[in-house]
């Protein structure tokens, strides 16, 4: 409306009807943003029945970690910490790199199996494909995240060659989103999530070592 506008306004100035182009004046309304879906109690009970497999474990653990999809595949044995129950990743922004990250009980048993392979295979990372190297996110994406919540119901199968987020109810970062949604209901504070997941506004002074920091994290977590 906006563009026919303005071309209406430069052929009335030709034809000498007005002497201005008010379209250029016009204010739109902001866009509205979509709210980002996230998995229900429901269908988060759902994946935990169905955990047998590996892709649903790691929905799980994105859920459970507010770690985005490629933060978790980055994630390296050496910075998982299995006795002291937290792990230390992140990237993408200042604020979101080398966080401290704890392990909630409920996928605590996938961090312990998915640990005890790497050491014993010696490989770098946490989760790995079958041949021991760096999972690749997108590959997840599409033959992961979009199939298992096909296979379970819990939204109809996206066509892996089609762009998924535009027909998907829930996607990947969905499991970001409702990690920030648990906590939140939990009754975990703002600045302990914000730290949790790794944004840059946080009203505190600076940075608190991890032993000093360690137990409200940990206490965080374990409200989810």
């Amino acid at each position: 409306i906006r563009t026919l506008s303005g071309q209406l306004c430069k052929y009335a100035m030709q034809q000498d009807i007005i002497n201005k182009n008010y379209a250029q004046f016009l204010i739109l309304p902001k866009q509205e943003k979509k709210e980002k879906e996230i998995f229900t109690d429901d269908e988060i009970a759902t994946l935990f029945a169905n955990d047998d497999g590996r892709d649903v474990q790691i929905i799980l653990v994105l859920i459970y970690t507010g770690f985005r999809i490629d933060e978790l595949f980055s994630l390296e044995t050496d910075n998982v910490h299995i006795q002291e129950g937290y792990m230390i990743g992140g990237e993408k922004t200042e604020a979101g790199k080398n966080r401290v990250v704890p392990i909630n009980e409920k996928i605590m048993p996938y961090i312990k199996a998915w640990y005890a392979e790497a050491s014993e295979k010696g490989y770098k990372y946490l989760v790995t494909n079958t041949e021991g190297n760096k999972m690749n996110p997108n590959n997840f994406r599409k033959r992961g995240f979009y199939r298992v919540l096909g296979d379970l119901g819990i939204q109809p199968h996206i066509d892996k060659d089609h762009p998924a987020s535009k027909y998907a109810r829930l996607t990947p970062h969905s499991t970001r989103h409702t990690f920030a949604s648990l906590a939140a209901r939990a009754g975990v504070k703002p600045e302990v999530l914000q730290k949790l997941i790794g944004h840059s506004h946080y009203e505190t002074t600076a940075d608190i070592y991890i032993h000093e920091n360690l137990p409200e994290l940990k206490d965080g977590i374990a409200k989810l």
